[in-house]
């Protein structure tokens, strides 16, 4: 476990200078926990490449642990080392005495700390008998990740085949299970490799989350409850649940302990939990959403931002640029994540078409690496790319009536949604004769309609996910567009 500890130490602490270019005033524990994931990115490409070129070996995991490292020479320059330190010292104030708000803070994480540490326990388990796991939907995806975990480590699998079909191209986003074979390589076994990655980026996620939220909402309160929402999401089977328990004679543990069926997902029940159908099954996504997530709130800065742009060339614009490079390693950890990426950024575009050096040098990053990593992953691929797009209504609802399979499926979450925005939409209408009275005490100057939050704004094209996740097919099987609704539901 420490061998898998000090691997993700160092992707943390080369990913700990990147933080700076995406947000320039966030807190230290989203500055590790964004590390974490943007330095787990780094390293995972670097050891990709480093792999093809010279084969996967420990030299090559070292060195591109080493490679990775080369970020902290951005400590060099005394404005950085400033805010790093200051970063550390507002850390250390808010540590310090004790308070009810402390105490809330505190218990807070330490619950999903402690939720995310059993909940990954039980992802994998070894006895003499063999390999289990405690969640039903990893009975396939389990086999399938140390199937290609080992193929790294024991086949030396470079240049990557599929592990499922015999002179293939691994076209399914393998970064994630290459960090776990890097720190296999180097001695941990494979069991604590996934459990620590997976409890570090689950905890990471939910830092992200809550840090997107608040830079949206500019509530804290609500920051704190999307990360719940999004980790215990799941639709009306709990109605089910406590239906079937009243209707027989079992004491509450008893029920438990031989559950007539998943009250999670089913036939009835496409949604899922995200915890059990998502996190534990699909690790590219439990890295690729964070990363997805940290480039989206500099995307949302950008678009808020109400100052006109003074550079008059590219050359101005490396910031963007640079978030973009991150951005472009996504087709091998994530490939729905650059999907959903793509579509807001047009989306953004469009809606805010004054800020087009920004959105251009950001895609000009993108595509940089995006575009040769797609290009290589599928070429050869066994997987048709006409399969991933092909016209469905409904997603996966079946012949069920679509507003009540949505209904089931995410309960409550839709008509609060409507209400919500119709209570933003109205409460930002000014009347005709006050707009310029309020703009100019206000001291507010925007291209966008004066009676329309930015924040509706943005959210049109998370609407515009569930829109073409309903439209069409993301993916040779329908149910796997929840990929890219999941970010709708986040958003």
């Amino acid at each position: 476990m420490l061998i898998s500890l000090l691997l993700i130490a160092i992707a943390t602490a080369g990913g700990l200078p990147v933080t700076y270019l995406v947000d320039d005033d966030a807190p230290l524990m989203w500055r590790l926990a964004a590390g974490n994931i943007i330095g787990c990115a780094i390293l995972g490409t670097i050891a990709f490449v480093l792999a093809l070129a010279f084969g996967f070996s420990v030299v090559t995991v070292m060195a591109a642990a080493v490679i990775t490292l080369i970020t902290l020479l951005a400590f060099r320059q005394m404005a950085m080392r400033r805010k790093l330190r200051d970063d550390w010292l507002k850390a250390k104030s808010r540590s310090q005495g004790t308070s009810g708000k402390k105490l809330l803070r505190f218990a807070y994480y330490t619950f999903f700390f402690l939720l995310f540490f059993f909940f990954f326990d039980r992802a994998m388990l070894e006895s003499p008998a063999g390999i289990f796991t405690g969640g039903s939907q990893n009975l396939g995806d389990l086999p399938f990740h140390l199937g290609a975990i080992f193929s790294f480590t024991e086949a030396n699998n470079f240049p990557p085949v599929n592990p499922s079909f015999a002179g293939a191209r691994f076209s399914y986003p393998f970064i994630a299970d290459l960090l776990t074979a890097c720190a296999v390589k180097l001695g941990a076994s494979v069991r604590d490799a996934l459990f620590i990655q997976n409890l570090l980026w689950a905890f990471s996620l939910l830092v992200v989350v809550e840090r997107f939220v608040l830079k949206l909402t500019n509530d804290r309160l609500a920051s704190r409850i999307a990360p719940a929402l999004l980790f215990f999401s799941g639709g009306l089977g709990f109605l089910w649940f406590f239906s079937d328990y009243w209707a027989q004679g079992k004491s509450l543990f008893e029920f438990l302990n031989a559950l007539p069926k998943d009250y999670t997902i089913s036939n009835q029940f496409r949604w899922g939990n995200s915890m059990v159908v998502l996190f534990m099954t699909q690790r590219s996504l439990l890295h690729g959403m964070p990363l997805t997530l940290i480039v989206l709130g500099y995307l949302w800065k950008a678009f808020a931002t109400e100052h006109k742009e003074k550079a008059t060339n590219l050359l101005g614009y490396t910031t963007p640029f640079l978030v973009g490079l991150m951005a472009g390693v996504l087709p091998l950890i994530h490939l729905h994540s650059l999907v959903v990426l793509f579509l807001i950024g047009v989306a953004i575009f469009i809606l805010r078409p004054e800020r087009w050096m920004t959105w251009v040098a950001f895609a000009i990053g993108v595509a940089l690496i995006a575009v040769p990593e797609l290009a290589w992953s599928m070429s050869g691929s066994a997987s048709q790319t006409s399969k991933f797009f092909e016209w469905h209504f409904g997603w996966d609802k079946g012949d069920k009536n679509f507003l009540w399979f949505w209904y089931v499926n995410t309960g409550l979450v839709i008509p609060l949604l409507v209400a919500g925005l119709y209570l933003a939409w109205s409460h930002q209408v000014v009347p005709a004769q006050d707009r310029k009275t309020k703009k100019k005490e206000e001291n507010v100057e925007s291209s966008l309609p004066a009676h329309i939050a930015p924040l509706i704004f943005f959210y049109i094209p998370c609407a515009f996910l569930f829109v073409v996740s309903n439209a069409a097919k993301l993916a040779p099987w329908e149910w796997d567009n929840i990929k890219v609704l999941i970010y709708w539901f986040v958003g």
